[in-house]
C-alpha cells in the first residue's frame, strides 16, 4: 500500500501549478470577505477531484493491469484509495485550521474558534461521505461516464430535497420549532447528540461503499 500512496502523491504532486493556484485563491478568500469557511469547502473540493483523478489516470495505457502484476491485490488498491483520500483530507483541515490562525491574526474579531472547528470538521466529513460514495462509481463507469452518474446522482438528490421542503411547506410543519429544539438538545449534550448518529453514519456509508468497490474491482478485467 505504501507504494501505491506514493504513486499517488506523486501524481497530485504533477498538478504542483494546478495546485498553487488552488491555494493562492483559498488564501484569497481568507484575505476577502468570503470567509475561512468556504476557503476550507474550496480545499476539500479540489483534494477530493485529486482523488477521482488518480483513478482516471491508473485506467490510462492499461496501466491497472500493470498494477495489478505487482505485489498489489485488488483489495489492496481500493483500500488505498480510501486511506489516499483520508490522508488528502486531513492535509485538508490542517491547511484550513492554519488560514484559520492567519484569518485571527489578520482579523482580531477572527474565525478561529470553536465554532470555526466544528464547522471545519463537519465540512472534512460531508467531503469525505461525498468521495467514499464517488469511488465505486469512477471503478464502475470511469471517467466521463462517472461524472455523468455523479451528476445524475446529485440531480435526484436536489430534487428530493426540493420536493420534501415542498412537502414540509404544504403540511405547514413548524421545522424552524424542530431546529430550535435540537439545538437545544445540542448544547445539552455537548454536540454529542449529532456527533454519535453523523460517525455511524459516515462508518455505514464507509464501509459499505468500500464493500460495493471492491466487488466492482474483483470483477474488472484489465
Amino acid at each position: 500500500m505504501k507504494g501505491l500512496l506514493i504513486k499517488d502523491m506523486r501524481l497530485t504532486m504533477k498538478n504542483y501549478r494546478m495546485l498553487i493556484m488552488f491555494l493562492c485563491l483559498a488564501a484569497f478568500f481568507v484575505f476577502s470577505s468570503t470567509g475561512v469557511e468556504f476557503a476550507i469547502a474550496y480545499i476539500m473540493m479540489f483534494l477530493g477531484m485529486s482523488v477521482m483523478t488518480t483513478i482516471s489516470f491508473d485506467e490510462v495505457d492499461h496501466s491497472n493491469a500493470f498494477l495489478m502484476t505487482l505485489p498489489v491485490t485488488r483489495k489492496i488498491y481500493v483500500r488505498e484509495k480510501y486511506v489516499f483520500a483520508g490522508v488528502c483530507f486531513l492535509i485538508g483541515l490542517v491547511i484550513g485550521d492554519v488560514f484559520g490562525l492567519l484569518a485571527q491574526f489578520i482579523r482580531p474579531s477572527g474565525d478561529f474558534s470553536l465554532e470555526f472547528m466544528i464547522g471545519s470538521l463537519a465540512t472534512f466529513i460531508i467531503y469525505w461521505n461525498l468521495v467514499a460514495i464517488m469511488i465505486p462509481i469512477q471503478l464502475k463507469f470511469g471517467g466521463d461516464n462517472g461524472r455523468l452518474v455523479t451528476i445524475a446522482i446529485a440531480a435526484v438528490l436536489a430534487a428530493a430535497i426540493i420536493g420534501s421542503m415542498k412537502l414540509v411547506e404544504l403540511l405547514s410543519i413548524d421545522t424552524q420549532g424542530i431546529v430550535n429544539q435540537l439545538m437545544i438538545k445540542v448544547k445539552e449534550t455537548n454536540g454529542m447528540i449529532l456527533i454519535i448518529p453523523i460517525a455511524i453514519i459516515t462508518i455505514i456509508v464507509t464501509a459499505s461503499t468500500m464493500a460495493i468497490a471492491l466487488k466492482i474491482m474483483k470483477k474488472k478485467q484489465f
